[in-house]
């Protein structure tokens, strides 16, 4: 027999170690999160690297390789590395798209938020202009025109009223006539 039927395992070994059972479920915890990401974007490149680093050791952690000191298997073990050093890549480049997609989007949401709060602004602003024109009294409401001296609307109003009596006294004087 060229090989072994036994074969080394793809997954983490369960483990009594606390610290890697908490750092793994506490990053597929992360990974569940529907919370947005501390980080909106990196401040700069290197921290953009050790997040980098940081995804790429959790997920090394979370697909380590028993290895054997057997020389049938090592043939195995070195298949099972490169497996998982794939998957760790993948892993972690889905990783960093995710986070970078999820970073546009909240972005985009960010300047949507914005500009429907200038918008409501305006309309408000608009709302209260108007509202203060109806709530001033029309009488009080001073007019300015070319043709027309400076005065209240009562004043011109009462203005016109003069001049339409004086209309109608004109006219029953012509009608007289």
């Amino acid at each position: 027999m060229g090989r072994s039927s036994r074969r080394t395992r793809a997954m983490p070994p369960v483990s009594s170690n606390a610290e890697a059972a908490s750092s793994s479920s506490s990053f597929r915890a992360r990974l569940r999160s529907e919370s947005i990401p501390a980080l909106s974007r990196p401040a700069s490149p290197s921290s953009s690297i050790l997040l980098q680093d940081e995804v790429r050791r959790q997920l090394e952690k979370a697909f380590a390789a028993t290895t054997s000191n057997n020389k049938e298997e090592n043939d195995d073990n070195r298949l099972v590395v490169q497996f998982r050093d794939t998957l760790v890549n993948t892993g972690a480049e889905l990783h960093s798209d995710a986070i970078s997609k999820i970073t546009e989007g909240h972005a985009d949401i960010q300047a949507k938020i914005a500009e429907f709060a200038e918008q409501s602004s305006r309309a408000l602003s608009q709302a209260n202009s108007l509202y203060s024109n109806i709530a001033y009294p029309l009488s009080a409401t001073i007019c300015e025109s070319e043709n027309l001296p400076r005065a209240t609307i009562a004043a011109h109003l009462s203005s016109l009223l003069k001049k339409l009596d004086d209309a109608e006294a004109e006219l029953g004087v012509l009608g007289q006539e």
